[in-house]
């Protein structure tokens, strides 16, 4: 794909990053199998996360070449927030991450929807930016 990238994609993602606010500088980067260890996830979602991820292309794709530079912002600030809602009402583990994906899917019966809805959040799972790290 890097072939493929534009001046298009470049001022999206630059903009991005210059409204991003300037983190504590503890960022670590935790493996997929690891993050699901320490969040007490079970194999099946563990295997429900590596599904999401054959996505994982298309959803970045999608985040990267939205016009609306903070939007991606945006939809994770909604992850997090509904992510520490769901732990102030006591939910941890497999039932916080399905309390999740019913969120990402807009509670939508739709499997395609379910899907994208798995695919978004796997995406934010994976960058560490709902769980814990």
């Amino acid at each position: 794909a890097m072939p493929e990238i534009t001046f298009a994609e470049l001022e999206v993602i630059v903009k991005y990053l210059v409204a991003v606010p300037i983190s504590d500088g503890n960022i670590t980067v935790i493996p997929p199998h690891e993050k699901i260890k320490r969040n007490n996830l079970s194999s099946e979602v563990g295997n429900l996360i590596t599904t999401g991820m054959i996505q994982k292309k298309q959803v970045e794709k999608y985040l990267n070449e939205n016009p609306d530079y903070q939007f991606s912002e945006r939809l994770q600030a909604g992850f997090v927030n509904k992510y520490r809602e769901l732990k102030s009402d006591g939910l941890e583990g497999d039932a916080l991450f399905y309390a999740l994906l019913e969120f990402a899917a807009n509670n939508s019966p739709d499997f395609k929807l379910q899907s994208a809805g798995l695919s978004v959040l796997t995406h934010f799972f994976e960058i560490c930016e709902v769980f814990e790290q």
